[in-house]
């Protein structure tokens, strides 16, 4: 159950509370904050890892030699980012629209100058039209 409820049995209702709360995974806030909205970041990092490995099941050792050579790759990333010399991520046109009109239903919302009704059905046409 991803939303609380309440559950009636032998005349006793009683709440049931979520199995995972909406903060945890609403992704709302990340729209409004324009962050990421998906755990892809992560996915990258583990297929680079992978690669980095190159071994089902490496040793202790190499473990270690290939969380050093990521850490090396990342500090050379974020001295290349403090020198803005980073090449601008690619993003598909379809997905930066979609990402922009998410963006500002979620800010029309929060204006309160749609309901709930109104930003939900919006919110699911716009999704619709994605696929």
């Amino acid at each position: 159950m991803y939303v609380n409820s309440t559950t009636e049995r032998n005349g006793v209702t009683r709440e049931v509370r979520a199995r995972f709360p909406p903060e945890q995974w609403n992704a709302h806030q990340q729209t409004v904050n324009d962050a990421a909205r998906t755990n892809n970041y992560r996915e990258a990092w583990n297929r680079r890892f992978e690669r980095l490995v190159a071994n089902g099941h490496p040793s202790v050792w190499t473990t270690i030699d290939m969380l050093h050579a990521d850490d090396a790759e990342d500090s050379a990333t974020l001295l290349k980012y403090a020198a803005e010399s980073l090449p601008k991520k690619r993003c598909r046109r379809a997905v930066a629209h979609t990402q922009r009109r998410l963006h500002q239903l979620c800010m029309e919302y929060a204006a309160s100058s749609r309901s709930v009704d109104q930003f939900l059905k919006v919110v699911s046409n716009n999704i619709h039209k994605q696929r």
